[in-house]
């Protein structure tokens, strides 16, 4: 869905942007879809998270080498330390979203879980002061009410 506010004078100028956002919305549906597959399949859905994020470091690693030509620049960077470390919540998280596919209704958890987006335009009003449009809260609230219309 594209951002659409009559009051907003922002424009993205950078065509590459929309591809962007299309490959990350198709990934992040692939793996989040691809957990509730493993799961009718009988998979380790840890063990396929955990796969997941191996082959991901070490082909971030990979990359991270060749771009920076030195081993000891890429491991010691606070970068590559960050990284890891949002690796590990990023893992968590995902294992928990799996667990709840596990235990209840992919119709009632995959909303829900959906609304981390909206804690993430929380903490950019709260830390960085961005401020919402009238527009923007409606839209907000709109996207709160469907989600618990859809769990119910």
């Amino acid at each position: 869905m594209l951002k659409y506010d009559p009051n907003e004078t922002m424009k993205i100028k950078d065509k590459q942007w929309y591809l962007y956002v299309l490959l990350a919305i198709l990934f992040v549906f692939i793996r989040e879809g691809g957990l509730k597959i493993t799961l009718e399949y009988s998979f380790n859905n840890t063990l396929v998270l955990l796969y997941a994020y191996v082959l991901a470091c070490m082909s971030f690693s990979l990359k991270g080498v060749v771009m920076n030509g030195s081993r000891d620049t890429l491991l010691f960077s606070k970068s590559f330390s960050l990284g890891m470390i949002m690796g590990v919540f990023s893992f968590l998280g995902m294992f928990l979203y799996a667990s709840a596919l596990k235990s209840g209704p992919a119709s009632v958890v995959a909303p829900l879980f959906s609304l981390r987006s909206l804690v993430i335009v929380g903490l950019s009003v709260l830390v960085f002061k961005e401020r919402l449009s009238k527009f923007q809260i409606v839209a907000i609230g709109i996207i709160v009410i469907a989600t618990i219309i859809i769990s119910i």
